[in-house]
């Protein structure tokens, strides 16, 4: 994430990363690179910080009950459970993975959802605070782990899957995976506050207007349904609806918020959907410790500049074919 060029301070940087390790079953793969591992609470603050200037009021407390529409079917405006109404020339729905706008105006599929679920430790950290780590074998069911550096000898060390969570009865096999060896030789848990959340992955959308209804982030499933990152593609898609509606609002025409569907098209169409395409083959190999050994192998193969690209989701045809 490009901070400065988002509006962020470098406060919203939690650590520096310029060494990750990739490890299957028999296999290591260590490059070097660049990244940021995020402070979460910081960029909320910033966020809210930055609705603030820019005029936006925020209602706490009141959730979407029912809706009005116009004549024409446009959205007239939201009830909430404060009761007040809230009425609008545009609506933007960006309430996550509740699609409480999306869902009714058939922007967010029903069909064949599934839910990534992740959980996560702030752990004591043995390893430099420059250093990350990601896990893809079958110990990590139907998904992948992660260990992101913090600061002062801290690290989040977390595991994220496809299985049904109630099904894999997560917390305990998080539990067998932190008696790992190699994952307790990087890492020691010294409390017992354990984090998570949910991730709705769908078919790849390339719709996010209905009518004067406009859908962003988890609400039209706009995660990388790969590398399972939200905030860098779903700011990025914030930035590219801002020109659309505006321009509805200064035309008075909302078919000027068509302009979203071109522009994230343009920009991350064919990216999710290699994307898309991808976590499929990925699904099998971290079931599979030979076809995550190959892969991983494949990934050693990798400049550290092209290795970079991939863990960030650029999975262009040449960064997947060539060195």
């Amino acid at each position: 994430l490009d901070v400065e060029r988002y509006g962020f301070t470098k406060d919203v940087i939690a650590s520096h990363v310029t060494s990750g390790v990739f490890h299957s079953r028999l296999i290591n793969v260590a490059k070097t690179g660049r990244a940021f591992v995020l402070d979460k609470v910081k960029i909320h603050e910033e966020l809210i910080e930055m609705c603030a200037k820019n005029g936006v009021t925020i209602v706490t407390g009141a959730g979407v009950v029912d809706i009005e529409e116009n004549d024409n079917g446009d959205l007239a405006a939201v009830v909430c459970s404060n009761g007040k109404r809230y009425g609008g020339r545009i609506f933007i729905d960006a309430s996550g993975r509740s699609g409480c706008l999306t869902r009714r105006f058939g922007l967010l599929p029903q069909k064949d959802k599934v839910w990534a679920t992740g959980i996560e430790y702030n752990v004591k950290y043995k390893r430099p605070q420059n250093e990350a780590h990601l896990f893809y074998h079958s110990l990590f069911k139907g998904g992948y782990g992660w260990i992101f550096p913090l600061q002062n000898g801290r690290a989040i060390f977390g595991y994220g899957t496809f299985e049904k969570a109630g099904e894999l009865k997560m917390k305990k096999h998080f539990e067998r995976i932190c008696a790992d060896p190699v994952v307790a030789g990087l890492i020691e848990i010294d409390n017992d506050k354990l984090l998570g959340g949910v991730f709705p992955v769908t078919e790849v959308v390339t719709e996010f207007i209905s009518r004067n209804v406009l859908g962003i982030g988890d609400s039209v499933s706009q995660g990388s349904p790969l590398v399972g990152e939200g905030y860098r593609f779903i700011i990025g898609a914030s930035l590219l609806a801002v020109p659309a509606v505006i321009n509805a609002l200064n035309t008075k025409d909302n078919g000027k918020l068509l302009e979203y569907n071109k522009r994230w098209n343009e920009k991350f169409g064919d990216m999710f959907r290699r994307h898309k395409k991808l976590q499929k083959l990925a699904l099998k190999g971290c079931d599979n410790d030979f076809l995550g050994d190959v892969l991983t192998l494949l990934l050693k193969t990798k400049r550290p500049s092209t290795f970079q690209k991939l863990l960030a989701g650029d999975t262009s045809r040449r960064n997947l074919l060539f060195p």
